[in-house]
């Protein structure tokens, strides 16, 4: 069983990272009016001007969910799963990555 402690540090630390680098897309201008909020413990949201992106995170599980909307384009989203050795795995991909790529996924996500 996945220690929930730990997994909410991770998770702490995921949002970390993600401020960072929405912070960096947005300097170079790959990303405009970038916004992080956080209206729950175990709830993100990332909106750019043109896209959000929402991510959602069981830290008793490690599992999580994505979910990015688009005005005018259908709804995607898909699940992931973060390990107590801070890697992240995607439910579509075959391997696990660091957090620090998995935060470029997620940035790619609602810069694309």
């Amino acid at each position: 069983m996945a220690d929930a402690v730990v997994l909410q540090e991770l998770w702490t630390s995921l949002i970390g990272l993600l401020r960072s680098h929405l912070a960096a897309l947005e300097i170079s201008e790959r990303l405009k009016d970038v916004q992080l909020e956080q209206p729950a413990e175990t709830v993100l949201e990332l909106r750019s001007a043109a896209r959000t992106l929402h991510l959602q995170f069981t830290p008793q599980s490690g599992s999580g969910t994505w979910k990015l909307e688009e005005p005018g384009t259908t709804e995607q989203g898909g699940n992931w799963l973060l390990t107590e050795e801070a890697m992240v795995r995607f439910a579509e991909a075959s391997v696990a990555i660091d957090m620090e790529l998995a935060v470029e996924e997620f940035a790619a996500k609602l810069a694309a």
